[in-house]
């Protein structure tokens, strides 16, 4: 029986038109609409800039799950779009291709990162990720499991806790991205006590888990990795946490949450490569 790597991405070339339901609307804001929404993707899986402009020789990469993928935003309104900008304001001509991804783990970004973005020679790479991470710890499941199809048995084996999976992936992509050269950032990221609104977190239906209380514990242990490991962290909690105005269901940033994380990215990102 054969196995492979399941590399979480949109397909190549695809154009993907959305329009949020009205039972998903009922637990937003009015920030997001009953309207169409784009994504576009280029020929290498990542979701494309809003114009047919030529990529540059060496991009930023922007890799994460939904909270980077931005499904339900504007495809000019974007994280990753608000990075490009605050780069071209500080005199960088660089491309940053948006390597978001819905339920992905640290560990499915790992792959994601060894199999498709080193071979571009990134100028930099940024990651924003937790949330899919913080749904296995809150059901007993592990990243390890969903890496290759068919999966590894997990359940006969003994395995740490996801946070300690957590650990170990980013480690994982702290270790490539020094051997391969590429600067690495990682983030923590935002949300507010309306968590709870999000589809997914919803899914789950009663679980007894804190989800506030594991987002901060979660986002603690980013600091904790950027810390002993000297990686540079850019703490979108600490900017973000209890802002309902940046969110459209107390975890998905709207275009203001794009517009302030990728602000602060931005600049992060011209200091490293300026250097």
């Amino acid at each position: 029986m054969r196995r492979s790597i399941i590399l979480r991405e949109f397909s190549p070339f695809e154009t993907a038109r959305h329009t949020p339901r009205s039972d998903y609307l009922i637990h937003c804001n009015n920030t997001v609409k009953e309207q169409e929404y784009v994504i576009r993707v280029d020929r290498d899986g990542f979701m494309s800039w809003p114009t047919d402009e030529p990529r540059s020789v060496s991009p930023v990469i922007y890799l994460g799950d939904s909270i980077i993928e931005n499904y339900f935003v504007d495809e000019d309104q974007r994280t990753a779009v608000w990075v490009r900008r605050k780069l071209d304001q500080a005199g960088f001509n660089c491309t940053v291709l948006n390597g978001g991804m819905s339920a992905a783990t640290t560990l499915d970004l790992f792959n994601v990162l060894v199999n498709k973005c080193v071979p571009l020679k990134p100028r930099a790479i940024v990651l924003t990720n937790g949330m899919i991470d913080l749904t296995l710890r809150a059901t007993g499941g592990s990243m390890w499991a969903r890496a290759i199809n068919p999966p590894v048995d997990t359940e006969t084996i003994e395995r740490p806790d996801v946070l300690s999976e957590r650990a170990m992936a980013l480690s994982l992509i702290e270790a490539a991205c020094r051997i391969a050269g590429i600067p690495l950032i990682i983030t923590t990221w935002g949300c507010s006590d309306h968590i709870a609104r999000c589809a997914g977190v919803r899914s789950f239906g009663e679980l007894e888990f804190d989800w506030v209380a594991e987002a901060r514990a979660l986002n603690d242990g980013t600091r904790t990795f950027a810390s002993r490991t000297q990686t540079p962290l850019v703490d979108l909690a600490a900017a973000m946490n209890d802002r309902d105005d940046l969110f459209y269901d107390g975890l998905h940033p709207n275009a203001q949450g794009c517009a302030v994380a990728g602000a602060l990215v931005g600049a992060a990102i011209a200091a490293i490569i300026q250097t």
